[in-house]
């Protein structure tokens, strides 16, 4: 599927941007998005930038002056509304292509990490870059006139091909320059997820639904739903493989049978809410565990849950129910990992938290070069299994970045 970011608008012909903004017409009527005025703003905003020829992305403080009124020089560190937006927006778009069928549509998304649209294409709609004419070389020199002029005429000619050499030269060195580069600053995303990348089988991707189980489908008149979380965890799991050029099958979790995991890959999303995650989660270090607490004064009751080590389960990563109550950080915690377990898939990568955010900064911490260099070298082994814990603070519904409590490698 053809990618265009708007960065790159050499790209799109007229008939594509018509079709983009078609696109994203649909997109801000939907429900996934029409009851959300930040987030059609936004979207609205920067797809229209990229469509115009806006060639670079867009600086947050921007954003934040002309789409949502604040001042020019106003302190993003301290008012988040722009990251939230986008996050926002990623967890619509996500859910938007989950819901309908848009196989032979243009679809629309954020690059990961910045405020810049891409938009892929089908096959056959595939857009090219023209490229540019090449230069016209005279005929042989040697048939020209020897003259005052016409050596003039050779002169300037060998002085243009000298530069055209030069300008060549240079284009080949940057090119070979920012492929390293990329190589480089992608090193640990390639490394950990390599064995995925180089199995053979299509990947399959199960996404959990709350009160799911496996093997028993939703009737086929109903949508599946996702909390915003393991939306959010698909499109960061999504924009991965596609940027990897990995076709990949997306099943909910109460889709996905036994079958359908044998012989290939898998990456399994959610927590509680996926029985495939919980299956593997029983034959891991670390698991995810929960309590229904009741209230001995009013009769209330909540679900606790936690992380847990599991040859010593009295050894947990909790949150306290009392920070849940008040206006202080929440902590969550999450599971990341990558297992080889012949009962699930040939290879399995799982994203699930305790919490509900903690899925989503899994997701992050497992897509993201950031996050993954911070492993030791073992877990790059593709022999090797991982599982790391992680810590995630949430403030007011804003998560915090994801930090390694331990690893586990075997």
């Amino acid at each position: 599927m053809p990618v265009a970011s708007g960065a790159d608008k050499r790209v799109l012909t007229p008939q594509q941007r018509d079709c983009i903004l078609r696109e994203l017409n649909q997109i801000l009527r939907h429900s996934s998005f029409c009851h959300s005025e930040r987030s059609v703003k936004l979207l609205r905003y920067l797809v229209e930038a990229a469509v115009e020829g806006d060639a670079h992305p867009i600086k947050e403080r921007t954003i934040g002056h002309e789409v949502f009124g604040r001042s020019v020089g106003y302190e993003t560190s301290t008012d988040p509304i722009v990251r939230n937006s986008a996050s926002e927006v990623r967890k619509r778009l996500a859910q938007y292509y989950l819901a309908l069928d848009h196989a032979a549509e243009v679809r629309i998304g954020l690059v990961p990490g910045t405020y810049l649209p891409e938009f892929r294409f089908p096959e056959v709609q595939g857009a090219v870059a023209q490229q540019p004419p090449s230069p016209t070389v005279p005929a042989d020199p040697a048939t020209l006139q020897i003259s005052g002029a016409g050596k003039q005429k050779r002169w300037n000619e060998k002085v243009i091909i000298v530069a055209l050499c030069v300008v060549l030269v240079g284009l080949l060195s940057w090119q070979i320059s920012s492929f390293w580069q990329r190589r480089s600053e992608n090193a640990a995303v390639d490394r950990f997820w390599g064995p995925l990348f180089a199995a053979p089988g299509e990947p399959l991707v199960s996404v959990g639904l709350r009160n799911s189980t496996p093997g028993t489908a939703q009737a086929s008149n109903l949508l599946p739903t996702l909390a915003v979380a393991d939306a959010s965890s698909y499109a960061a799991i999504e924009g991965l493989l596609d940027a990897h050029g990995r076709k990949f099958r997306m099943l909910t979790a109460d889709q996905t049978q036994y079958s359908d995991l044998r012989q290939r890959p898998v990456i399994l999303i959610g927590g509680f809410n996926n029985p495939w995650m919980l299956q593997l989660n029983a034959k891991l270090p670390y698991r995810l565990a929960r309590q229904l607490v009741r209230s001995t004064t009013d009769g209330t009751s909540r679900q606790d849950s936690w992380v847990e080590d599991s040859a010593k389960p009295a050894k947990q990563w909790k949150s306290s129910p009392e920070l849940r109550d008040s206006d202080g950080p929440v902590v969550e915690y999450a599971l990341a990992g990558r297992v080889s377990d012949k009962a699930i898939g040939d290879i399995t990568y799982f994203v699930g938290g305790a919490g509900s955010h903690a899925t989503e900064a899994a997701a992050e911490f497992i897509t993201q070069q950031k996050y993954l260099q911070r492993l030791p070298k073992g877990a790059f082994d593709p022999n090797m299994n991982v599982e790391v814990v992680l810590k995630i603070e949430v403030v007011h519904g804003v998560v915090g970045a994801p930090e390694i409590q331990t690893i586990g490698i075997w």
